[in-house]
C-alpha cells in the first residue's frame, strides 16, 4: 500500500511539472531591442589572421610576448587564454594531481592597425617548481573588439583618369 502511494505522489509531481512547463510555452509578445553595433563572429583559429602573437617567452613567474594587429581597424580588449600544460617525466605513471592550469589575461590598451604591442603576464600564484615534469605554456587569442567604422581599404591609392 505504501509503495502505491509513493508512485501516485511521483506521478502527481511529474504532472504538475508538465503543466507548469506547458504554461510557460505560450505565445509571447516580441520585445523591442535596441540595435546592436555591428558584430562579427569569426571561426575558431582564425583570430590569428587579425591579431597574431609573436615572440612568446614563458617562465614560472612571467609570460611575455608581442601582439600584432594585422587588421585594417584598431583592436581593443584582446583576451588571451594562457595554458600551462604539465608534461610528466613518466607519462606511463603520472602523479595523482596534475598541476597544469589555464588562465585568462586581458590586454586593455588598444592596438592601432598594423601596429604591435608587447604584453607581460605574471601567473598568480607562480607555477610551482617541480622535478617530476615540466610546464609547456601556450597562448591563444580568444576574443577582441575591432574599433571604428568602416574598415580602411588595404590599397589606398587613388585611381584617377
Amino acid at each position: 500500500m505504501e509503495r502505491r502511494r509513493l508512485r501516485t505522489t511521483g506521478f502527481a509531481i511529474v504532472g504538475v511539472g508538465l503543466m507548469l512547463a506547458v504554461a510557460g510555452c505560450g505565445p509571447r509578445q516580441p520585445q523591442e531591442q535596441e540595435p546592436l553595433e555591428a558584430e562579427r563572429v569569426i571561426d575558431p583559429g582564425s583570430a590569428e589572421d587579425s591579431v597574431a602573437i609573436t615572440n612568446v617567452r614563458a617562465s614560472d613567474t612571467l609570460v611575455a610576448g608581442t601582439l600584432v594587429n594585422n587588421s585594417t581597424r584598431e583592436v581593443a580588449e584582446v583576451h588571451l587564454l594562457v595554458n600551462h600544460t604539465f608534461l610528466w617525466k613518466n607519462e606511463r605513471n603520472p602523479g595523482k594531481n596534475n598541476p597544469g592550469r589555464s588562465d585568462y589575461y586581458r590586454v586593455v590598451k588598444p592596438i592601432p592597425p598594423g601596429a604591435a604591442m608587447s604584453f607581460e603576464y605574471k601567473p598568480n600564484p607562480p607555477l610551482p617548481k617541480r622535478s617530476d615534469g615540466k610546464y609547456v605554456t601556450t597562448i591563444e587569442v580568444t576574443s577582441f573588439s575591432e574599433v571604428g567604422g568602416q574598415p580602411q581599404p588595404e590599397d589606398s591609392a587613388d585611381e584617377t583618369d
